[in-house]
């Protein structure tokens, strides 16, 4: 338990930009300070007052709280915590299924390497605790299918009333699991198990309606589903896992390829198809492998639903009279040795809040540039990048109304989010789209959007307001000029300095102002990936 916990927490140095962490902490502000679920859209200009169908509120929520209580940074250690107690409650599960630790140990860990490339900091990593939870709690051990009257069961509907406000989306997926986990212990009952089945279900069923959406939070995700035109599907998130541009998961196709030999392997032999793991795991398995193959989205769900066939195929090999001798000496080998790689992991990266801005790739986004609009007090409406609108709804607090972000079509309508990819593409007429878009400011990449914003200034309807490392801010040109201030020194000051020293030729100047940067920014990959950025784009071959 130790080792899985270990493990689990070391798998939870994922450094990835996502950009719905920051509109779930506004959310989680907002909601904290005014005592009550926003009534309209508050950050917007696009869907100002509109409905937003939040069915993530309570976890924005616990963000806040949190935050307020031990600091944002320290939103990491919640992250490890969760992903901790998932690893643990998965091992319990499997060791309840299977009777044996090696193998499901390593299909712990076989999880854990397939998800590492989505566990971000969001809420989604509620659905996998609710997951491994869910497991712990199925009345299934490695003897068969248990009575439904144990003190486990009744944990259920609470655990469905929690989980549908945490992470709305994923107990929809958790009421389908529970149906597959129950499924043995309902067919092989006589008619009583069966009433006792139905009515568990149906108790799960109506704690996830007892959110302030009710049956359309339940449904929401259905809507990718059954529209498949939604050009939200075009993010990278929701492409499948082979498309181009997806995100990238290196471990799935083995992953996959291993489960099916499992799968395999354990179908041609009755006893064992009639066992528990296959029962309930082979059904989940091919289920979100298949809704995995159709998004990387669901990648995470097929890593933890492929656990109990992988480890009873294990666990089948490991408990075999050949392989005795090879066991006594694993099972205690392999806890320590676990346990030291994952230490040694761990030793290499910050173990406290420090480690906050290198998993959120916080200077990636607009820092410096945010500091520069609150220094200055601008308001107004923005034409922003997709990914930094909810970067914007917790630096302004809907001061600056974005165009669009994170929060998608729980808020957006099609139309609006067709005009983003409209201008992001730079389609005949983009220029037009954020003319009739009535925005004041446009607030873009610098090095993506280069073209984009040259086309801008060079129209004479913008002007440069504002430029750091990684951001552009435009003004349009008929507004009055006023004198603004620069921001306060840091290390987003500092490195935006160096962007421009190096642009200038000046490397002498670019290599002081970011080593400046680093010593306000320790242990951070900005030492390697800004420096290397600064190098590629201006240093001569």
């Amino acid at each position: 338990m130790v080792t899985a916990a270990l493990t689990g927490w070391s798998f939870g140095y994922t450094r990835l930009k996502g950009s719905d962490l920051w509109w779930h902490l506004a959310a989680g502000r907002w909601m904290t300070d005014h005592r009550a679920l926003p009534a309209g859209d508050p950050w917007s200009f696009t869907a100002a007052g509109s409905a937003w169908l939040n069915h993530e509120w309570l976890s924005d929520v616990v963000f806040d709280l949190w935050s307020r209580a031990f600091g944002q940074a320290a939103l990491v250690c919640w992250k490890w915590a969760v992903l901790a107690a998932t690893a643990v409650l998965l091992l319990s599960a499997l060791r309840r299924l299977t009777g044996e630790w090696l193998g499901s140990y390593l299909a712990l860990l076989l999880a854990l390497v397939i998800a590492a490339p989505f566990l971000d900091l969001r809420p989604h990593l509620y659905t996998l605790l609710g997951l491994a939870l869910l497991l712990w709690l199925a009345p299934l051990t490695t003897e068969g299918p248990q009575p439904l009257r144990n003190w486990r069961v009744v944990l259920l509907p609470p655990l469905f009333l929690l989980w549908s406000n945490l992470h709305g989306g994923g107990a929809l997926f958790g009421l389908a699991a529970l149906a597959v986990l129950l499924g043995p212990g309902v067919l092989r009952g006589g008619a009583e198990e069966r009433r006792r089945g139905l009515l568990l279900w149906g108790a799960c069923a109506f704690g996830t309606l007892l959110t302030p959406w009710g049956w359309r939070g339940l449904l929401y995700p259905m809507r990718y589903a059954l529209r498949p035109g939604n050009p939200l599907l075009g993010l990278s998130e929701w492409l499948p896992p082979f498309h181009e541009g997806a995100l990238p998961a290196p471990a799935y196709p083995w992953g996959a390829s291993l489960f099916l030999a499992c799968a395999v392997a354990l179908a041609s032999g009755r006893a064992a198809r009639r066992h528990p793991a296959f029962l309930s795991g082979a059904p989940l398995g091919f289920l979100t492998l298949a809704m995995s193959l159709r998004s990387c989205r669901f990648i995470p769900l097929f890593a933890l639903c492929q656990a109990p066939v992988t480890a009873f195929a294990i666990s089948r090999c490991s408990l075999s009279s050949a392989f005795a001798p090879a066991r006594r000496v694993l099972s205690l080998v392999l806890p320590l040795a676990a346990t030291g790689l994952a230490a040694w992991w761990l030793w290499a990266y910050p173990l406290g809040p420090r480690a906050f801005r290198y998993l959120t790739v916080e200077e990636s986004f607009p820092a410096e540039t945010c500091d520069f609009i609150e220094v200055n007090g601008l308001s107004g409406k923005v034409f922003n990048e997709y990914g930094w609108g909810g970067y914007l709804d917790l630096r302004t607090g809907g001061r600056l109304a974005v165009f669009i972000d994170g929060r998608a079509d729980t808020v957006f309508d099609e139309q609006t989010v067709r005009r983003y990819l409209h201008v992001f593409e730079m389609q005949p007429g983009w220029q037009e789209v954020i003319e009739r878009s009535d925005a004041d400011f446009i607030l873009w990449p610098t090095q993506a959007g280069l073209p984009m914003l040259q086309a801008l200034v060079d129209s004479g309807r913008w002007r440069l307001l504002h430029q750091d490392f990684v951001s552009v801010l435009l003004e349009r040109a008929d507004r009055p000029e006023r004198k603004m201030r620069d921001p306060a020194d840091s290390a987003w000051v500092r490195l935006a300095a160096a962007g421009a020293s190096a642009g200038r030729g000046d490397y002498v100047s670019a290599e002081a102002s970011f080593r400046a940067a680093v010593e306000q920014y320790p242990k951070s990959r900005i030492r390697l990936r800004n420096r290397a950025l600064i190098m590629e784009e201006h240093v001569p071959d």
